[in-house]
């Protein structure tokens, strides 16, 4: 059973496209920037990979919030 409301709200693949790619983006972005910085100051590679496995798990973490504010933009 589909809802009615549901088929009024169709994406089109360009819109779902270029949502999914901005959300990727803004995702990796910081884990990338910590990644960087901390090489930039000479910490063990260990600390890194943890630091910047942790950010990208909290930044996963929001991306529910991320995707549902997108969404409420198209």
């Amino acid at each position: 059973m589909t809802n009615p409301q549901d088929e009024d709200k169709k994406v089109s693949k360009i819109s779902y496209y270029k949502m999914s790619t901005l959300l990727a983006i803004i995702i990796t972005l910081p884990g990338i920037a910590v990644l960087f910085t901390l090489r930039h100051s000479n910490v063990d590679i260990i600390y890194q990979v943890i630091i910047t496995s942790l950010v990208f798990l909290i930044c996963l973490g929001f991306s529910f919030k991320i995707s549902k504010y997108l969404v409420k933009l198209t």
